[in-house]
């Protein structure tokens, strides 16, 4: 039998489904794992553990495809023989279209995580970490996140300076008030000393409560010897205070404060001094961050969307970036760290360090790749 929602779904009259194998509305792809759920249906349901769960793709009217989740109840004679089956189902499309679209999100959000130069973590309203980046597990001397996760800065670092890190967490979670862009040092696991210019905002849900933090540290300290070199050197040759502050302050220029009303992918991509950028297989781009389309030459996202770096670049520079693009999406190596000469909207030329990985979907297929470029012109 059949319901009359039943019939609609299918677009057939009751008459014509009656009798028909059911195995014929299951989509191709999913019916040999349609068959391994119905053999688990006879093998283990009992009087005692009726029902089971099971979700599929099944062709609807017109022969479109759509997500089914069915829930199936056995029914059993006075003996425990097994009689038939019931079973329920709702159309689950929209929500794994939802699912879908979060995690290709997620998905892009991990790569820029992971891809950027900088430590960027999450923590959690005890300061504990949810997320670490690579960078922060090397400052921290973890081989892998699933060491740093669930544990503080009491378990890596020296007390002094792990109790410093909590009071200014704790002053950003009980405030909500974000720390931007203050200088301090840290001692990294293997011994060494170094300098980052950190930032801290606070991270809230969907109800604007606060649920933890997240921290973005950029390491400056070869800007800091060079700044030290140069304060040297000015006052070796009698030079004003005023001026080598002028200098420093030339170079304290970084990204910009991390908004806490934005989503965190955006929040990270939008406020990092580096060019980050999405491309599709194309190699059209579909995302670009201000760093990017002012290296581009042009005044919004939206007027790099779409294009290729054909054109937005000098010929012989689109060829060199078309390629490196190329070979990142149809091999699935990424290129990372790869120095090299760049022309500017002015004509000036520079220096950056490029990385781009490929960007997967939730299949595992390469559907783009996620660059960025650290500018080390002035290194």
């Amino acid at each position: 039998m059949s319901n009359d929602a039943y019939c609609r779904y299918y677009g057939q009259p009751r008459e014509a489904l009656i009798g028909r194998k059911w195995m014929e509305v299951v989509a191709e792809e999913d019916q040999e794992r349609v068959k391994e759920h119905v053999g688990r249906l006879v093998a283990c349901l009992s009087p005692a553990n009726p029902t089971m769960t099971e979700e599929h793709q099944e062709i609807g009217v017109g022969g479109s495809i759509r997500w089914q989740q069915w829930t199936d109840q056995a029914l059993f004679d006075e003996q425990g023989h097994l009689v038939e089956f019931q079973s329920v189902g709702r159309d689950i499309t929209e929500r794994k279209r939802v699912e879908e679209a979060l995690a290709a999100e997620r998905s892009l959000l991990r790569a820029i995580i992971d891809i950027l130069p900088a430590l960027i973590y999450v923590k959690d309203t005890t300061c504990r970490k949810i997320i670490a980046n690579h960078v922060d597990l090397e400052y921290m001397g973890a081989s892998t996140e699933a060491e740093a996760l669930g544990k503080t800065d009491f378990d890596f670092y020296p007390q002094d300076m792990a109790a410093r890190f909590y009071a200014r967490d704790q002053a950003i979670i009980q405030t909500g008030q974000p720390l931007l862009d203050y200088e301090h040092s840290i001692l990294r696991a293997d011994g060494q000393e170094r300098w980052l210019l950190t930032s801290k905002v606070p991270l809230r849900d969907s109800a604007g409560h606060v649920i933890g933090l997240v921290g973005v540290g950029l390491d400056i300290t070869e800007r800091r010897q060079a700044e030290e070199a140069l304060r040297a050197a000015l006052e070796t040759a009698n030079q004003s205070r005023q001026a080598l502050l002028s200098v420093i302050e030339d170079h304290r220029q970084v990204e910009e404060a991390l908004t806490t009303e934005r989503s965190l992918l955006r929040t990270l991509v939008d406020h990092l001094p580096d060019a980050i950028y999405v491309k599709d297989a194309a190699c059209r781009k579909t995302l670009v961050n201000p760093a990017d389309y002012h290296n581009i030459g042009v005044a919004t996202e939206a007027e790099a969307l779409g294009k290729t770096d054909f054109e937005l670049f000098p010929p012989d520079l689109a060829a060199r970036f078309y390629a490196d693009d190329l070979h990142v999406i149809q091999s699935g190596q990424p290129i990372l760290n790869r120095e090299e000469e760049i022309t500017r909207p002015d004509r000036t030329r520079g220096w950056q360090v490029t990385s781009k990985i490929p960007l997967y979907d939730s299949a595992g297929q390469v559907v783009g790749l996620v660059g960025i470029g650290h500018d080390i012109t002035e290194r």
